[in-house]
């Protein structure tokens, strides 16, 4: 019976991805953690410090829970529009906390596939919040309606990937701040755990270097920021939010975790497994 009480936590320890990753983040106190692992419903829970009064709302029937992922669990899809008003988002059922208005120090983390041929619109955001006026909210998500490039900014200020990234393919994309600057200064972005290069956005109306964060307390919102027709359909495996910005180490090693995660069996590989040592076992002592 011990042999048999083992093999079954060993099992039970592994079929969870991705495990080292969702501890990483739990160990560097995330606020705001969206595993994305419900099945069903419309609530998303909020597996960060901010507990549950942060969990999310589904919002609109562009969206899709229970998508399988790289990692072997699963994500929320976006479906996305391409005409009309688009009303699908995920919101917090509470608003941001003060440690992150003002001219914030944060970073945000997420695991995206953006598939090839996607489309969107007007900024959409991996992640958002603060006011609908110029400087007072944070923007993170694709440039404007290019879905390959990253913009890690602020409402009409900031910066985005001086490059693309690469479509079909899951990323593991951070945003960090150090606060206190223009918009211009402070900022890095990370894709796949690299420090990508960043430029000024000149598309908007107020240059980055002449505005200053003042970030409002609003609801976290995901897919959808503030107002107007913003969308993307694309499937997101996480998405994290903390009051502090992640060293180049921190977001390395999330990134290892991350990749190290997707080489874990299935949970149907793991039972195959089990049942092959069990079946072993008593075999041997027939």
């Amino acid at each position: 019976m011990k042999h048999y009480l083992f093999l079954f936590i060993l099992a039970s320890q592994l079929v969870a991805a991705p495990i080292a990753y969702h501890n990483i983040i739990a160990s560097d106190n995330a606020l705001l953690h969206y595993k994305f692992d419900e099945a069903s419903g419309s609530t998303i829970t909020n597996y960060g410090t901010l507990g549950s009064s942060h969990n999310g709302t589904i919002s609109g029937d562009q969206i899709s829970l229970n998508t399988t992922t790289d990692s072997g669990d699963t994500g929320v899809t976006f479906s996305g529009i391409t005409s009309g008003t688009n009303n699908d988002f995920i919101a917090s059922n509470t608003v941001a906390p003060t440690s992150l208005t003002g001219n914030a120090t944060f970073s945000i983390e997420t695991v995206v596939f953006i598939p090839n041929g996607a489309s969107s619109q007007s900024y959409p955001t991996f992640m958002h919040w603060g006011a609908n006026s110029t400087a007072n909210s944070v923007f993170f998500g694709p440039r404007r309606s290019d879905n390959n490039i990253i913009y890690a900014g602020f409402h009409n200020g900031g910066m985005m990937q001086n490059g693309t990234v690469s479509l079909g393919e899951w990323h593991h994309i951070v945003m960090t701040r150090e606060g206190g600057n223009n918009s211009n200064i402070g900022t890095s972005l990370y894709i796949d755990g690299v420090n990508v290069p960043l430029t000024v956005d000149t598309s908007l109306s107020v240059n980055a270097n002449s505005l200053v964060p003042n970030l409002t307390s609003t609801v976290f919102a995901i897919g959808k920021p503030d107002s107007g027709n913003r969308f993307f359909n694309l499937t997101m495996d996480e998405v994290a939010v903390y009051d502090r910005e992640l060293s180049a180490s921190e977001v390395g090693a999330h990134f290892v975790a991350l990749n190290n995660d997707a080489t874990v069996p299935e949970p149907s590989s793991w039972l195959l497994i089990t049942l092959g040592l069990l079946v072993g076992y008593r075999t041997k002592k027939v």
